[in-house]
């Protein structure tokens, strides 16, 4: 089990980044190409500098990554033994993912592509407004995207029993439902209104038409409406896995015909996260009661057996007697 944990964390760079780069970038390439005039100029260096940008920025996800699993790795293959500092380590987890797509889609792109490129061949300061739109568009769509991945990653590793047995720290840097909901309606809005504003203002600053550059504009809209469509469907999923983990606690609740000996693990650093604690808790509480009534109830019951066994002995004792005092009655007579 902890190897297919491993695995996942190991997987998630690459499905962040099959998200957040393979589906984005090609298409943000190709509108480069074709219609800012800084890019034109040199097409080979633009493609060398989009791929040496791509080698920078998952190196630095990787920095960002082993920051909060660093710890969970040296766990995960045997080099380190459980403590509560994991759980720590587990709940920045996807914040530290966020932060790295922030740095991915707006400074590195800017220090290695957009401002050298400015500097050597731009003349036209929309160019690099229209760059960085599309780069925010896509750094704001693929923060929430890479959190989420990040937290069912989390959320598999604080199901393992050694895991949920620890003590859970009381904030670690997680997010609350209504700031999960806000970035999510956030990052559609923005992401959608980033990619239709660029092609606008190429158009207003180069006096086309929108006719004459469809093809451009239909790109980067198609590329925001199915950017923050992954946005919508992994908040969706977060939320249904929340759920579903409390379901499946109450079925084998139910399953266990009395026994109340069953572990309720947090898998998020939210409110679904504290209510599954204080379930837990009042579980565990309510087990220890049924416990104590049980126990004070078989006391009850020994004692009321030995005031049994008591009146019994007392009732042979008094028979004992009446033979005794019938013969010495019979023995006076005679």
């Amino acid at each position: 089990m902890k190897a297919a944990v491993l695995k996942a964390f190991n997987g998630d760079m690459t499905r962040i980044y099959s998200i957040a780069y393979v589906l984005s970038v090609p298409p943000l390439i190709l509108f480069g190409i074709r219609y800012m005039d800084m890019f034109r100029v040199n097409i080979p260096l633009f493609v060398g500098c989009v791929l040496l940008q791509a080698v920078i920025s998952m190196t630095v996800y990787r920095l960002f990554q082993m920051n909060s699993f660093g710890k969970i790795k040296r766990y995960l293959k045997g080099k380190a033994r459980p403590d509560a500092g994991l759980k720590t380590a587990a709940f920045s987890y996807p914040v530290r993912l966020a932060s790295a797509m922030i740095v991915d889609w707006v400074l590195v792109p800017n220090a290695v592509i957009i401002l050298p490129f400015y500097v050597l061949y731009g003349n036209n300061p929309a160019d690099l407004l229209i760059a960085n739109l599309l780069l925010v568009s896509g750094g704001v769509a693929s923060v929430p995207v890479a959190y989420f991945i990040g937290e069912s990653t989390t959320a598999r590793f604080l199901s393992l029993p050694e895991i949920a047995s620890l003590p859970t720290p009381e904030h670690a840097g997680g997010i609350g439902l209504g700031m999960k909901a806000f970035v999510t309606t956030f990052s559609v809005f923005f992401t959608i209104l980033f990619n239709m504003a660029a092609p606008l203002i190429l158009s207003l600053t180069r006096d086309n038409r929108i006719r004459d550059q469809w093809f451009g504009y239909l790109l980067v809209v198609l590329l925001g409406i199915v950017m923050a469509s992954f946005v919508a469907v992994f908040f969706s999923r977060s939320m249904k896995r929340s759920v579903r983990s409390s379901i499946a606690f109450l079925r084998n609740l139910k399953s266990q015909d009395g026994n109340l000996a069953v572990d309720f693990p947090r898998l998020s650093d939210d409110e679904l996260g504290e209510l599954s604690d204080l379930f837990d808790s009042f579980v565990e509480k309510l087990d220890s009661i049924i416990s104590t009534v049980k126990l004070k109830t078989r006391n009850a019951a020994e004692r009321s057996l030995d005031m049994i066994r008591a009146v019994d002995s007392a009732s042979a004792s008094m028979g004992e007697i009446e033979t005794l005092a019938a013969a010495v009655r019979a023995s006076v007579v005679d």
